[in-house]
């Protein structure tokens, strides 16, 4: 059906004054054929001011005008310009039928109120109706037979095959259940071969049009004659179809290849759908051929079990009043200027843009085609446009995916050496990955291969599809059209632009929608429907396949109507055309990348050649990596440096650095820390109290002596109890229950059972040991005093009576033996035994071979040490509480901490475990420390294996006996006193011995030092920002955010979600490295005289925080809209 929309409301108006005419011209003619009284002949012919006018009276038909067709069943009435033949039974006594042909003045008015774009009108207009001689009112004829309606005088040669007839609905044509009339239907009538004959099944007001479609196109080979050709065999030994079959055969294969390789790579375990399915509740990703990158906001838990984090109108007044206070010289204004400033930052030029992008690009591209892994997944997951991606849940759901990544740390420098300094490797590399077919062989996430597969043979038929649609070159090549007739010229460049649109949009449409049904993308774990949520996904593939079956069959039938109704003279051109469309999509595209990517190469080659001997910052490409395999690297334990730091370095210096390095305190140590913070400082408030206040109040005076801790083993016996007993055995302090300190809880399976339990890292803890029944709990504490050196004896428990072992651990096979028999089989969690790496299915040793030398001491053999230092056994020397709580076992850290001293502790804490927790802000967690809900907390972690993950941080990695413990301030933040530590320990603020200055050293210590000894693991900076970004005013943390940087070193941002955009932008824009602020002038000095371009380090202090809070400052735009 085609519907043209009627024009303004005037020209409608037009319309209905020629109805309103054509009505009372039709009344008064009726009222003089009642008037002659049966004198008149049957048919009257008017000439009137509308047209041409017939009039038949049915009671009288006897003129030899009135025929009556086969049988007798239709009634004829012709004459030269209008005519119709209707069945019999829609005509009854006293009905005359009145058929009116317009002027050329009434047609033209009619015309010019309808649109004209499809359809050119090619006859006049032709009214029929059947009027009541009573009441001389119209009658709605609807016929369930065709009735055949003469359409009036034709203007152009009649054309079957490109005409079409409509009828007026209101004020626009339409050709909903009309047609034209056949050549046997002419024939069976004896009609007049002459004109144009409408076949409808009611009464209208009819014309004849031209389809203008049909001329621009060959759509009509879709008609049901023209679909018949392609059942004819003559065709089917063409040139054409024997181009096509095999083409058609090719494509089916790749989709097979596709099948073969998704198999493959479910079987190598790089990805399988069920890794979609996460406990972790992703970020919003776009569904497109593009990147995005994959976030994680909470984990361990349900979204409905997920903490709140306070909206905007939640977080307390203080926050947002001390955050506008602390910017009280930035006006509107000044923001606007600041956000303008840091926009240039963050947006280059243009032409900088082009020119990293080409850089990512070809370096990208050779690493795909090395590990056959699709662009796209790369760019998503592992390696983008800005740098290494964080936290992307593709690497942490796949083991094999997150060893790719660690072997990337060296590929992807080699490969953008390789792709800048040849440009063979360049062409060659951008030809194949850019090419739609090779590319199918690699690996992409989010779309299978079968399905990248099935939409690029939807592509290529689609095209064809396209060409076939609109081919012609010189007249009409399927003989059913005449393009001299179609209102665009052939040819022109409007034509051609018409053209390419048209097919864009052709395959474009559907080709989206095939990808939609696609892409598939992680989704939060529902544990009970999770089959439900698999036969979703199911049912999504089957979608996909439905419809992309659907759109090739569609693309198939017009490609082989166009073929079958193709005239032999014009095959040539055919294939001409079907060989350019194969050439365009697998030669001529991949080369114009090719070329592009040259001349952006030779470009920047000539104007920036340093950027293809050195990338990009953000990038974070070690060159220094390039040549070191990671899969030969060593993974032995042991602690010795393979070589020194720099040349020119004392032995001191080096040896110091590397102490520093291995004193990292677990997940687990710092939980413990905390819950037991309260007992240690009893005016801790985790809403005021700041980390210098916890460091100064209870890590000095927690570090003076090694800690005395110990492992035990409790062996419960019990005999004749009911089966429906749970006897649990947990390490307490005060109320404080510790899960992480191991214990567990078991139900006896026979009356007389026995329950073995370890416990780890004991130090000041109570045991508590309770036994559930039906109706009761009874628990006994046994305190710590009481079992130091082993226990054992009987204890009543309510009615029953329990017999406890206490057995005191003394060395790693021990421990290890005990492990093997408790009831629970739990691992052991004490430092310095087993470490569960980030790898859920590793587990690497972190003890030593031999004892550990360091600089001022060592722990095991303590040599006296030149250089002022204490010799062994000296009273009161203190440590770092790192040091402290591992009892001098070295723990290389697996990330660095960067923050600031005037946080607060509990916001500290809250963005180690948020990192540890892979959450982006970490107010959710401050929530659980401040309710006290360890219990809840340590199971996330443990569900994480995060637990025993060591973190350097300098509060407790640092010795601040040997630094600033005799120093300190009459009061802390909360106005109780601070009492300085007496200890006897050596202070060193600068030299070989300080450990205050060797940050960036550390840094570079531990990056090399973890790809050593464990080849999964990375060196990660956590930066812990203040609500009022702070940390940005801090000369030291601003030195380390930056050599970070420079190291290449993964970098996570952790804020509190109440934090102010203006205030971080205000923050940013006045960071000035000569105005940061240190607890000592000289770390001042120290710091700035390590800068050589001040400027330089100020841009890239801002442009890497901008980039690592980019999301962040996205989210605010409700803030940004105010500036």
């Amino acid at each position: 059906m085609v519907t043209l929309d009627p024009n303004s409301g005037s020209q409608a108006g037009s319309i209905a004054d020629t109805l309103r005419e054509l009505e009372q011209n039709t009344e008064a003619l009726l009222r003089q054929l009642s008037d002659a009284n049966g004198t008149d002949p049957n048919i009257l012919r008017f000439e009137t001011s509308i047209g041409k006018m017939s009039v038949m009276r049915w009671a009288r038909a006897a003129g030899a005008e009135l025929n009556s067709s086969v049988d007798g069943e239709y009634a004829q009435l012709v004459d030269e310009t209008s005519g119709a033949v209707l069945p019999l039974e829609v005509l009854q006594n006293d009905e005359v039928l009145v058929a009116t042909s317009f002027s050329e003045n009434q047609n033209a008015i009619i015309f010019q109120a309808t649109s004209h774009t499809l359809l050119k009108p090619v006859t006049g207009v032709v009214d029929v109706s059947i009027y009541d001689l009573d009441n001389l009112t119209a009658k709605k004829v609807v016929s369930t037979r065709p009735i055949y309606v003469k359409l009036g005088p034709l203007t152009e040669p009649f054309d079957a095959t490109r005409w079409t007839c409509a009828y007026l609905d209101g004020d626009t044509w339409s050709t909903d259940g009309v047609r034209l009339v056949t050549a046997e239907e002419l024939a069976a009538f004896n009609l007049s071969a002459s004109g144009a004959w409408c076949v409808s099944y009611h009464l209208s007001i009819f014309a004849g049009f031209l389809d203008l479609l049909l001329d621009c196109t060959n759509i009509n080979v879709l008609s049901e004659e023209n679909l018949q050709e392609i059942l004819k065999p003559r065709w089917w030994s063409r040139p054409p179809a024997l181009f096509l079959w095999p083409s058609i055969a090719l494509l089916l294969a790749l989709i097979l290849l596709g099948i073969f390789l998704d198999a493959s790579v479910r079987r190598s375990g790089l990805w399988k759908d069920e890794y979609f399915l996460t406990e972790v509740p992703p970020a919003g990703v776009r569904g497109c051929g593009s990147c995005t990158a994959c976030t994680a906001c909470t984990a361990g838990r349900s979204a409905a079990e997920a903490p709140k984090k306070p909206s905007a109108s939640t977080v307390p007044a203080l926050h947002h009043e001390s955050s506008v206070a602390s910017l009280g010289q930035h006006q509107k204004t000044d923001l606007a200027r600041i956000q303008k400033k840091l926009h240039r930052v963050m947006n280059p030029a243009i032409s900088s843009r082009i020119q990293d992008d080409s850089i990512w690009r070809n370096t990208l591209r050779y690493v795909a085609l090395q590990h056959k892994l699709h662009i796209e997944s790369l760019e998503m997951h592992v390696w983008g446009r800005n740098g290494w991606v964080q936290g992307s849940l593709a690497v942490e759901k796949s083991p094999v995916l997150k060893s790719l990544v660690m072997r990337l740390e060296g590929d992807l420098p080699e490969a953008f050496v390789l792709m800048h300094s040849s440009r063979l490797h360049r062409v060659c590399s951008t030809f194949l990955a850019a090419h739609p077919a090779y590319t199918l062989l690699h690996c992409d996430l989010h779309v299978t291969a079968a399905k990248r597969g099935k939409i690029f043979m939807d592509c290529i038929l689609g095209s064809l599809a396209f060409v076939a649609i609109f081919f012609s070159v010189d007249g009409s090549a399927v003989a059913a059209r005449s393009p001299a007739d179609c209102p665009v010229q052939q040819g022109t460049f409007l034509w051609y632009t018409f053209v390419t649109l048209f097919s864009i949009l052709l395959n474009f449409i559907p080709r989206s929608l095939l990808f939609h049904l696609a892409w598939r993308d992680f989704e939060q774990r529902d544990r009970a429907h999770r089959r439900r949520q698999l036969r979703k996904r199911l049912w999504w593939d089957i979608q996909f396949w439905v419809v992309a079956i659907g759109l090739s069959c569609l693309h198939v039938l017009v490609i082989t109507a166009f073929l079958a109704n193709l005239g032999e003279a014009d095959e040539w051109k055919w294939m001409l055309s079907f060989t350019v469309v194969l050439l365009r999509k697998l030669i001529i595209v991949p080369l114009v990348s090719c070329i592009f990517s040259g001349l952006v190469s030779e470009v920047t080659a000539f104007a920036q050649p340093a950027l293809l001997s050195d990338p990009p910052r953000k990038f974070g490409l070690d060159l220094s990596l390039r040549s070191t395999s990671t899969s030969n690297l060593g993974s032995t334990g042991s602690t010795e440096s393979l070589e020194s730091l720099e040349p020119g370095v004392s032995t001191t210096w080096e040896n110091k650095v590397k102490e520093l390095a291995q004193r990292g305190i677990t997940v687990r140590q710092l939980l413990d820390f905390y819950a037991d913070l309260e007992q240690q400082m009893s005016h801790f408030d985790p809403d005021q109290s700041t980390t210098h206040d916890v460091a100064r109040q209870v890590v000095i005076p927690g570090s003076l002596q090694m800690r005395g801790s110990r492992d035990y083993q409790i062996v419960v016996q019990c005999d004749l109890e009911p089966l429906t007993a749970i006897c649990s055995v947990r390490a307490v302090n005060g109320s404080c229950t510790k899960p992480w300190k191991g214990g567990d809880s078991v139900r006896p399976k026979e009356p007389s059972w026995e329950a073995v339990f370890v416990l780890h890292d004991i130090n000041q803890e109570a045991i508590r040991i309770s036994l559930e029944l039906e109706q009761t709990v009874s628990e006994a504490v046994l305190p710590n005093s009481s079992f130091q050196s082993g226990f054992e004896g009987d204890m009543q428990l309510g009615a029953t009576s329990l017999h406890v072992r206490i057995l005191r651990i003394h060395d790693r096979e021990d421990l290890q033996d005990a492990e093997a028999t408790s009831s629970h089989g739990s691992q052991s969690v004490a430092a310095g035994a087993f470490h569960k790496a980030m790898n859920e299915s590793s587990s690497v040793q972190i003890l030593p071979k031999k004892p550990f030398e360091i600089a001022s001491r060592a722990y095991f053999e303590l040599p006296d040490v030149p250089g002022g230092e204490p010799a062994r056994g000296y009273a009161g020397c203190g440590f770092a509480y790192a040091t402290a709580v591992n009892r001098g076992v070295p723990m290389l850290a697996y990330k660095m901490v960067t923050h600031n001293w005037g946080n607060k502790f509990t916001h500290l804490i809250g963005a180690i475990f948020a990192d540890a927790l892979q959450e982006e802000t970490y107010d959710g967690v401050v929530t659980l420390l401040k309710n006290k809900d360890f219990d809840r907390l340590h199971q996330q972690l443990d569900e994480r294996n995060q637990l025993s993950v060591p973190y350097w941080v300098c509060a407790f990695s640092v010795n601040q006996h040997a630094g600033i413990c005799a120093r300190a301030p009459t009061a802390d933040s909360t106005g109780h006193p601070i009492t300085t530590c007496s200890c006897k320990t050596q202070k060193h603020f600068e030299g070989d011995f300080s450990e205050m200055n060797k940050f960036d050293d550390m840094m570079n210590y531990l990056k090399r030092r973890l790809r050593e000894v464990y080849s999964e693991v990375r060196l990660e900076q956590v930066v812990a920002m203040d609500v009022n970004f702070t940390l940005l005013t801090r000369v030291w943390c601003v030195a380390e955010l930056v050599e970070a940087d420079h190291l290449h070193i993964s970098q996570a941002v952790k804020i509190h979600s109440g934090a102010s955009r203006d205030v971080c932008l205000g923050r940013l824009a006045s960071s000035d490295v000569r105005q940061a602020e240190a607890s000592f002038p000289a770390d001042k000095e120290l710091v700035l005289g390590k800068i050589e371009d001040v400027e330089a380090f100020n841009k890239r202090l801002q442009d890497l925080m901008l980039h690592r809070l980019d999301s962040f400052l996205g989210k605010h735009s409700a803030t940004a809209s105010t500036l």
